[in-house]
């Protein structure tokens, strides 16, 4: 899963014309606190351009040619950002976008202006944007490597999507993106010795896919082995989220044994096991 970064936008200050808000959107404002308006346009492109301040999903082109916008539910501080922008000419009322009534632009825009103490004098056009998604992944380390423990490798240009790819997949809890081949992802269950890696980038993901159940000690799932691997056992849960078919896993003197199938547990002295989520 990846993050959406917020863009900082620097704007100079604009003085704000308040003729060009009309005594309806005022009205609008104080009953709801929203307001649906037709905002008219001398250069269409300009403001098309400027969709940083305001929620664009809110508006549409009512008319491209004569340069009218259609946009509903917006509040004060975005009707103020508008108005303080040169392109803007006028801001007026109309009927919400669910309405039996669409208003025609020429229509829309005869309202006679008035001098409305409405918005600051000098404002800043406010930049909105989603919030930001928190990454799934530390911030990476440059030129670290972890060596060993792969699942597997993933082709990507940009190191940002390796943590998307590790976070997707069962049992990686650390990522490690270099250059090689045009840009690679890889993803590893446990992060091992800490390298020096000119180039490389390394992260740890957060909340990994997949658990095991809280381990169980001097218990035994006998048989159904699919796998043995010499390992910790508390590396023995991520060894087992690795692979696709394991349900389980048991250590004993230094070995993972993992499991296809669980049978009945029995207790043997000196052995750790664990049951996949």
């Amino acid at each position: 899963m990846m993050k959406t970064a917020v863009v900082l936008f620097v704007m100079a200050v604009a003085t704000v014309s308040e003729d060009k808000i009309t005594p309806g959107v005022v009205q609008s404002l104080q009953q709801s606190s929203t307001a649906n308006v037709a905002v008219a346009l001398d250069i269409v492109s300009h403001v098309s351009g400027h969709t940083s301040l305001y929620n664009h999903a809110k508006c549409v082109t009512l008319d491209a040619v004569g340069g009218v916008f259609q946009c509903a539910a917006l509040t004060k501080d975005e009707i103020c950002s508008f108005a303080a922008l040169p392109e803007v000419r006028e801001i007026v009322a109309i009927v919400p976008f669910d309405s039996d009534i669409t208003p025609k632009p020429a229509d829309a825009l005869t309202t006679t202006a008035a001098t409305i103490n409405l918005c600051p004098l000098n404002i800043i056009p406010k930049h909105t944007t989603d919030a930001a998604t928190p990454s799934a992944c530390d911030k990476p380390v440059e030129d670290v490597d972890f060596e060993g423990n792969d699942i597997k490798f993933t082709q990507r240009s940009n190191s940002d999507d390796c943590c998307d790819d590790c976070a997707k997949t069962p049992g990686c809890v650390v990522y490690v993106w270099t250059p090689w081949e045009d840009g690679t992802c890889f993803l590893k269950w446990k992060a091992g010795k800490s390298v020096h890696k000119w180039g490389a980038k390394a992260a740890k993901v957060a909340n990994s896919v997949g658990s095991c159940q809280a381990a169980q000690a001097n218990v035994d799932y006998n048989g159904n082995d699919i796998d043995r691997i010499y390992a910790d056992k508390d590396d023995c849960c991520a060894l087992c989220l690795k692979a696709d078919n394991c349900k389980g896993y048991s250590h004993y003197q230094g070995y993972c044994y993992l499991k296809g199938e669980l049978g009945n547990a029995s207790y043997k002295e000196g052995v750790t096991s664990g049951v996949r989520d």
